[in-house]
């Protein structure tokens, strides 16, 4: 697959994925917003609260101490006892606050840390303060008047909080409830990614149907499951496959019934040139007969080959079985004794002995076995030597003649094709196109390679280890 090809998951990833995670931030930004205002409210409302207690106690142990003194007024200035109420709010009470206490216009009791600050208008307000008493804080104040029960004085408490300690709250606060949200983006992502897996998990499935169909494989792919999206593209490879098989039966057909046609009148001019040679009594038509017979044979055989062929093509299944692939060979060399003979051709046969049997269609193997050893007796020289080579793997067989060009290895296995310095030679090409044919039906390997004993072509036919049955 070239790597500028479009990736649909890819695309569909770009498109879902970042619109999802920038609407969770936005969402996640928005809500620790939102809790961020409720923290500063509570503690507002915690400063209200705080003020409001010490009020509380203030009138509270005003009272007590006006009761215990026996005394039925209550002083204005007795500024002595308040200092002693408030001084006994802060260590009794230990409120975890800045504040300062008020009667009237005089203080009498303040935090050391806000001693100096400035007076606060009544509820909340920012302190405006000198940069030598700002410092790095920024500070926040309330402040809440009542009378005194025995008097008509106002009693004013102001309770400060530093801006710093409150955004240290808060950030400690929405942290603690926000941070499992900054994973929220990556489960997003991977969630989006599953479901776009999920998604294209079937146009996936589509593809490795197709990839499935073959010359040998033309099941149509089924529609019944296939989703509304990909219908479309199921009935169009459908009709694809049905184009396809029409073609083949076409092909087929016309390779048999053309193979039919041509044996007629083929035998009829071997029986002509038979009864001329009988009655010839010229010896200048020798050769011309001659010619005429090897064309003739030539032809025969060619036409028995395209039988085999249409045959073999047009059978659904062929049936398998447990071939001892040395005895093929050896009836094969048998029935080519004559070839071997007319040229003078020693045979150099090695069987290995741990070799296995085959599972194969013995009149297909036998028929690719006979095109290989053919071909090898049709190229070797004279007086020359064919080698062959069984192994428990594969089959070998070797010759010793003009040898194949590198640049024609993989194309003489093409039908009709024949190399450049093969054409002198007697053929059609199309023995080894069958030969390939036979071994990718059965998944066998056919290939040419350079020899390793002879000095001519070799061609090895490779089993897979499905085929080869293991002796136990």
């Amino acid at each position: 697959m070239n790597a500028t090809n479009p990736s649909i998951t890819r695309r569909l990833l770009w498109f879902i994925a970042p619109p999802l995670i920038v609407l969770t931030i936005v969402c996640a930004g928005l809500a620790a917003k939102m809790a961020s205002q409720s923290v500063n409210d509570l503690h507002d409302q915690q400063m209200k609260t705080n003020a409001g207690v010490l009020l509380s106690f203030v009138l509270y142990e005003s009272y007590e101490h006006e009761y215990d003194d026996d005394d039925d007024d209550y002083e204005e200035d007795d500024s002595d006892e308040l200092l002693e109420i408030a001084e006994a709010i802060n260590s009794e009470h230990g409120l975890p606050v800045n504040f300062r206490l008020s009667v009237g216009e005089r203080t009498q009791f303040v935090s050391s840390v806000v001693a100096d600050f400035p007076k606060c208008a009544a509820g909340f307000s920012e302190l405006e303060l000198s940069r030598e008493l700002q410092g790095s804080d920024d500070w926040h104040c309330y402040s809440q008047r009542q009378p005194l029960l025995a008097a008509s004085t106002e009693v004013t408490v102001e309770i400060f909080e530093s801006q710093t300690q409150r955004q240290q709250a808060i950030r400690s606060i929405v942290l603690a409830t926000f941070s499992p949200l900054l994973l929220l983006p990556l489960l997003v992502a991977g969630l989006t990614y599953q479901a776009v897996s999920w998604a294209m998990r079937s146009l996936r499935k589509v593809s490795a149907d197709i990839s499935d169909r073959s010359v040998d494989n033309l099941t149509r792919l089924p529609l019944a499951q296939q989703p509304l999206e990909l219908l479309p593209v199921a009935k169009s490879v459908n009709h694809l496959l049905d184009g396809i098989e029409r073609s083949l039966k076409r092909e087929k057909q016309f390779t048999d019934d053309a193979a039919h046609e041509l044996r007629t009148p083929v035998t009829s001019i071997k029986m002509l040139e038979q009864l001329l040679r009988r009655e010839n009594k010229d010896p200048l038509l020798t050769p011309y007969l001659n010619d005429l017979r090897d064309s003739v044979d030539h032809s025969g055989n060619l036409i028995d080959q395209l039988l085999g062929f249409a045959r073999l093509q047009s059978a659904k299944s062929l049936p398998m079985h447990q071939i001892h692939l040395g005895e093929l060979v050896h009836t094969e060399l048998g029935l080519l004794a004559p070839q071997l003979t007319a040229k003078n051709l020693a045979v150099k046969f090695r069987d290995d002995k741990y070799n296995q049997p085959v599972t194969a269609n013995e009149t297909a193997l036998a028929l690719l076995v006979r095109n290989i050893l053919s071909n090898a007796c049709k190229f070797s020289a004279t007086d020359g030597v064919v080698y062959v080579y069984l192994t428990n793997r594969s089959l070998v067989i070797e010759d010793d003649g003009p040898g194949i060009d590198s640049a024609h290895h993989e194309r003489i296995f093409d039908r009709f094709y024949r190399a450049p310095d093969a054409k002198q030679k007697p053929g059609s090409g199309l023995g080894l196109a069958l030969a390939k044919w036979v071994a990718d039906t059965h998944n066998f390997e056919l290939i040419s390679r350079p020899p390793m004993y002879a000095t001519g072509a070799s061609i090895v036919l490779m089993f897979d280890a499905g085929s080869i049955n293991e002796r136990r």
